[in-house]
């Protein structure tokens, strides 16, 4: 690989990578991150004989030194509708951090691995109560609304808790 140069516009694409003569091949460096997977779709984009699963996927980010508790908090407490927070768990992420909503990307299949974890290792997931949490803080990212009215109740009434709490705190 080479940095691009505006000779390389005359250049046709590498045959195993299935690129048009029309299209380019963009390479992004960064790090590998467990992701939440969030829906799947079948798309006949590139070949109208065989589906192409894609998957939309928001990413986790754990949290740095310069993240404070209050910010973590507020996080776990829903104040931030672009940021779900996850918990360090045994036999799941190996630290705390949020998954950044606002980051959802769609990726393909072959692009993705499941992440192992525990003893014996199997593929990790979120537990119901929390894809239920997930989900429906999703849909008010995206949709403003609540999917289960119950559960949002829920959210509202522990971030009220915590703000209060927190408020506390913060005046003593």
């Amino acid at each position: 690989m080479k940095k691009f140069d505006p000779s390389d516009r005359g250049h046709f694409p590498v045959a195993e990578l299935n690129l048009r003569k029309d299209e380019n091949l963009y390479v992004y460096k960064g790090k590998e991150r467990p992701l939440v997977v969030i829906g799947a779709v079948k798309s006949r984009w590139a070949n109208a004989l065989h589906d192409e699963k894609v998957f939309l996927c928001a990413p986790l980010f754990t949290f740095k030194e310069r993240h404070t508790d209050v910010f973590k908090i507020q996080c776990a407490a829903f104040f931030h509708p672009n940021l779900f927070y996850l918990p360090a768990e045994t036999d799941g992420c190996t630290g705390e951090g949020t998954v950044r909503l606002e980051y959802t990307q769609p990726v393909l299949r072959k692009a993705l691995h499941n992440y192992l974890a525990g003893s014996p290792s199997k593929p990790i997931g979120l537990s119901n109560e929390a894809l239920a949490l997930f989900l429906n803080h999703l849909g008010r990212f995206l949709f403003h609304r609540d999917f289960d009215p119950d559960v949002c109740k829920d959210i509202d009434a522990y971030r009220e808790l915590v703000r209060v709490e927190l408020d506390k705190v913060q005046r003593a």
